[in-house]
């Protein structure tokens, strides 16, 4: 019967989203969204290959994502001051497996999006390219 629900499951093509983060867009986030190329998907989740239980979550949601360059863009809030050795573990399993990532702060995308607005270049961001 389990394995006859899970075919049904696969022929309805449900999709369960990644649970993760407050659904809602920060502000920093929103301008950077607003800065980075298309290619560029917001809350991408990458799977981390790691069974429950492992002590890592089975996926991992990346502020932005670049499937294709396999680049991660998170962008920290105050939040993650208290949680440095967290955020060292996701970029040490999304490296592990082929990301590379790059964190910036809510200041550095402020400041990165006055001198967009201003000179239409990419400063801190470009480097997410």
């Amino acid at each position: 019967t389990k394995m006859l629900l899970s075919g049904i499951h696969l022929l309805s093509k449900h999709r369960p989203k990644v649970r993760g983060g407050n659904g809602k867009v920060a502000p920093s986030e929103a301008l950077a969204a607003e800065m980075l190329p298309k290619t560029w998907v917001p809350q991408f989740a990458i799977s981390t290959n790691k069974p429950r239980g492992s002590g890592y979550p089975t996926h991992y949601k990346a502020d932005f994502a670049n499937p294709r360059l396999r680049k991660v863009l998170e962008i920290d809030g105050n939040s993650h001051t208290s949680r440095k050795s967290l955020d060292a573990k996701k970029d040490a399993l999304l490296c592990s497996l082929g990301w590379s990532v790059l964190r910036v702060s809510n200041k550095q995308v402020l400041e990165a999006y006055l001198i967009f607005k201003s000179t239409g270049r990419m400063t801190i961001l470009s480097r997410a390219r």
